[in-house]
């Protein structure tokens, strides 16, 4: 099994928008996501072709399908990043195709996409929390927690015929 969870952040904040963002910082965020999973995913490979199969588990997240909405975010910091968004795109597309081409290997991939679990550094500011509340139809952003079920699924033989999914826990967010 593989969990692939990695990501690296640059360009938070002012400096995380088309027109301030520099090109290093676009290939650190980019790569971060799906460049890291890419390569945790080919270097399993062996290992699970050996062994009969297995299970890949991917982070990707809401806003790999949807754009962050500014408003939210007013003066908090907290703003998601162009290639945050991009990055975790290419981490489903990956998901996806890599479920296509890895299948005839018993090789199951999917995804899960969180959405609003905010880091503990935004969770003191009561005014960005309650902007986040409002997004979701469960009126709350996500705990930690509630990430283990769907991964502990996808991980499991309980989804033996999944593969290729992703699995949105955003308390509603992007159904609206």
């Amino acid at each position: 099994m593989l969990i692939n969870g990695a990501t690296y952040g640059a360009g938070y904040g002012k400096l995380g928008t088309v027109a301030a963002m520099s090109d290093e910082d676009w290939f650190k965020g980019v790569d971060g996501a799906a460049g890291t999973a890419f390569r945790c995913i080919r270097e399993v490979l062996p290992y699970f072709e050996q062994g009969g199969g297995g299970s890949i588990v991917n982070f990707a997240s809401m806003y790999g399908s949807v754009s962050p909405d500014p408003r939210i975010y007013g003066d908090s910091g907290a703003n998601n990043p162009v290639n945050y968004g991009a990055g975790k795109a290419a981490v489903i597309q990956l998901t996806k195709y890599c479920a296509g081409h890895l299948s005839d290997k018993n090789i199951r991939v999917n995804c899960v996409s969180p959405g609003p679990f905010p880091n503990p550094a935004v969770q003191t500011d009561g005014a960005f929390l309650g902007e986040l509340s409002r997004k979701t139809m469960l009126g709350r952003p996500g705990r930690a927690e509630e990430l283990v079920g769907p991964v502990l699924l996808l991980a499991s033989p309980a989804s033996s015929y999944m593969t290729g999914a992703n699995i949105v826990v955003d308390g509603g967010w992007t159904a609206w």
